[in-house]
């Protein structure tokens, strides 16, 4: 508070408290994606083309940001900020193991998302089997079941704070899937007023329970609950994005392009950025228009690290996929 009195930019910082809660909003925007090939199918999943796409998506750029955190450590601790990453850590975070083992690399605490989206990959299956064979309503209740069950056993066991499962997130993740299968199917229900104020009050709570000694999966199924509504209320009222700016529509489209990419890179950047900052000036900036900088400086150099790995990775997915597709209807014939 002090400090947005001293310097009204400062108050930018108070969303920053909560910015790790747009990893909900990334699984549920992974989930109606990942679905959304299928969504209003009955038609079998092709899981090699599926795993193809898959493991091209996530690991390939990955790797590249795994490596490209090694440089920032190496970079860091040549300007006096070693990250004291172990050996093994590195090892792990290469296999994505590491939510199993010895935790995160210093530079890239981010990393802990990708391993849980991998297994939410290979959970998707048992998802579409569940959703096709008994609804959608029931499908998600069982799932939910299984996530409930789950955090429960975590509770008995003493362990609240094990945050490295699929199954703490599983439906999450396949609530956007539900969104995807509304959208295609055409059947997205009317949102009405009670669920704005249902998600205001959604916000309201989970903004304040960051602040109580709560575990991290209630903060986190709080902003799930809130995304999922505002996620909602995008496909209920279709054609708004249409209304922005054409430069707002642009930036916004290069945004979420490269949106992998920014949460890839921008952790060793910022730590790198850090390093360089003290060992010039012995101590962290005092202005929040420094960090502010950073932050916009992350975007192009995303772009450019999705120019070099995700945009070839993908292509080449792309590729595979349509050979092995080509095969089958070969076979088929």
């Amino acid at each position: 508070a002090n400090s947005c009195l001293d310097h009204p930019l400062a108050c930018l910082s108070i969303p920053t408290a909560f910015g790790g809660s747009g990893v909900m909003l990334f699984f549920l925007i992974s989930g109606f994606c990942v679905h959304l090939p299928q969504a209003g199918k009955t038609t079998p999943l092709d899981l090699r083309v599926y795993g193809i796409r898959r493991f091209f998506r996530i690991y390939p750029p990955y790797l590249a940001a795994v490596a490209f955190t090694m440089l920032c450590a190496l970079i860091a601790r040549s300007l006096g900020t070693p990250s004291e990453t172990s050996a093994e850590v590195w090892w792990q975070t290469l296999l994505m193991v590491q939510n199993y083992g010895a935790g995160q690399p210093g530079p890239n605490p981010a990393f802990w998302s990708l391993p849980v989206e991998m297994e939410l990959y290979l959970a998707y299956g048992v998802m579409l089997s569940l959703v096709r064979r008994w609804g959608w309503p029931a499908g998600l209740m069982i799932v939910g079941a299984v996530s409930v069950g789950f955090n429960l056993l975590l509770f008995a066991l003493g362990r609240p704070d094990f945050h490295g499962n699929f199954l703490q997130f599983w439906l999450i993740w396949s609530a956007g899937a539900l969104l995807a299968e509304w959208w295609v199917t055409g059947r997205v229900p009317t949102f009405r007023i009670g669920w704005a104020l249902l998600a205001l009050g959604l916000l309201g709570v989970a903004v304040r329970v960051r602040f109580l000694a709560l575990p991290i999966v209630v903060h986190d199924h709080l902003w799930a609950g809130f995304y999922f509504l505002v996620l909602w209320l995008a496909l209920a009222r279709t054609g708004w994005f249409e209304r922005f700016p054409s430069s707002v529509r642009s930036g916004l489209t290069l945004l979420g392009t490269c949106s992998y990419s920014v949460y890839l890179i921008h952790f060793p950047l910022f730590f790198v950025w850090g390093a360089a900052w003290r060992a010039s000036f012995g101590t962290k900036p005092s202005s929040f228009l420094v960090p502010i900088a950073a932050t916009v400086l992350v975007i192009p150099l995303a772009w450019l690290f999705w120019r070099l790995t995700e945009d070839p990775s993908q292509r080449l997915a792309r590729t595979l996929a349509r050979r092995r597709q080509e095969k089958a209807a070969v076979g088929v014939l």
